[in-house]
């Protein structure tokens, strides 16, 4: 029996243990936070955190583990790394890709070796640093974090208001931040299955967001992308070209660009499942489960996407977020949901659930970054628009029993 130790214990990751289980491998979690839902799971539970390096390497070769790995998020891509090498494992990653995976600056300087051409760019750890850049590349501009995700720490710059906005607020401390010409256009997400060196399947989707105010957090994932056939050509191109800068042979790996008539960018990548919401829009486009894919790479050297299950494909795919402010939903504490059976049987529904399953909020808060969504709906399709207004005939059966300030609220 094959033995597989997952990094991470949360609702994507108990969806790689119930696939790991399903093959008959035996399963370890490795988290340090009590009552995860993949320890349900799981043959063995390992209370380390995916940051815990030297505790996971130490674990994973007592464990003599054949293989391991992880899901939707970079915190456990070092660590996965540091055991693969060090217990000789099939896994997807090459130390390029830990590096454009886990630091923005990283990625660039990757592209830039690669002549791959983006966006201008220069790492900053000071406000003056920021104003010189400005002032050098004009705005519009977006500063963030190297090492954080999920719009942590990003700021939009479109004036010197912003700037002076920073001033005030000033930098997070011993933080290298990039900072780069920002690009007018559409976000588009590629969600990528490499295989044998080559993209074997590559889903653009548009993502939909809202403002800077609220740190470009999506509340829609609209497949097919409604962009130009050019456009979309010139995004295959540059996802094949990251796939060649990166070394990947087998792997899985999700692309953030922004894209207008007459340019492309690469907002950031992660050699890993999508997050959110986006392995579901992989999973009914291309008729492929990521997270099967992304176990089956670490399991098997000569992976093969011919052992995979197949699923039906379709045409469209609409994935919509309820959330409270700027979002459809009011802030308050939040009471429970009618009608959530009813609306998961609708024709075309999908999933209907809350986003985070780990802990259901008792409170409906402002959007303030992408942990803030509340509620989620992913629909499908003969196009976009049956497969959008199939979603929001479920967003129109369930009764969300908020009570807002000073008064119960049905939204």
């Amino acid at each position: 029996m094959k033995r597989v130790l997952i990094i991470n214990a949360g609702p994507k990751q108990t969806v790689l243990a119930q696939w790991a289980k399903q093959k008959g491998y035996h399963v370890t979690v490795a988290d340090s936070r009590p009552d995860m839902p993949a320890f349900a799971v799981a043959d063995e539970i390992l209370p380390v955190a995916p940051f815990e390096r030297a505790k996971l390497l130490e674990a994973a070769v007592a464990g003599r583990f054949d293989a391991v790995t992880y899901a939707t998020n970079e915190t456990p891509i070092p660590a996965v790394w540091e055991i693969g090498r060090k217990l000789n494992l099939p896994m997807p990653l090459t130390r390029k890709a830990v590096d454009a995976s886990t630091d923005k600056l990283a990625m660039r300087k990757i592209f830039d070796a690669a002549g791959i051409n983006d966006v201008p760019y220069a790492e900053v750890r000071d406000v003056d640093a920021v104003r010189r850049f400005v002032k050098a590349h004009g705005y519009p501009a977006v500063l963030k974090p190297c090492s954080l995700g999920n719009q942590i720490g990003l700021r939009f710059l479109e004036a010197d208001a912003d700037l002076d906005a920073v001033r005030s607020d000033g930098l997070m401390p011993d933080t290298a931040y990039l900072i780069e010409r920002g690009v007018p256009g559409t976000e588009v997400n590629a969600a990528v299955l490499v295989v044998g060196g080559a993209v074997r399947d590559s889903i653009l989707s548009d993502r939909l967001h809202f403002d800077g105010r609220h740190k470009f957090v999506a509340y829609e994932h609209r497949y097919p992308s409604t962009l130009p056939k050019r456009v979309l050509e010139a995004l295959q191109r540059k996802v094949r070209a990251v796939c060649q800068a990166l070394e990947l042979r087998h792997a899985v790996i999700f692309i953030q660009f922004i894209a207008s008539a007459d340019a492309t960018a690469v907002l950031e990548l992660g050699v890993r499942v999508p997050g959110g919401l986006m392995w579901q829009v992989f999973r009914y486009a291309a008729g492929i489960d990521l997270m099967e894919t992304q176990l089956e790479i670490a399991v098997n050297r000569e992976f093969s996407a011919a052992g995979l299950r197949g699923y039906d494909r379709h045409s469209a795919v609409c994935v919509r977020f309820l959330s409270g402010p700027p979002g459809p939903l009011p802030v308050g504490r939040f009471a429970g949901i009618d009608g959530l059976e009813a609306a998961r049987e609708m024709p075309g529904i999908k999933f209907a659930d809350y986003y985070s399953k780990i802990r259901i909020p008792d409170r409906i808060t402002p959007i303030r970054d992408g942990s803030d969504r509340f509620f989620a709906v992913t629909s499908v399709g003969s196009d976009y628009t049956e497969a959008r207004a199939r979603n929001c005939a479920c967003e129109a059966q369930l009764r969300f029993k908020i009570e807002a300030d000073g008064a119960p609220a049905v939204a």
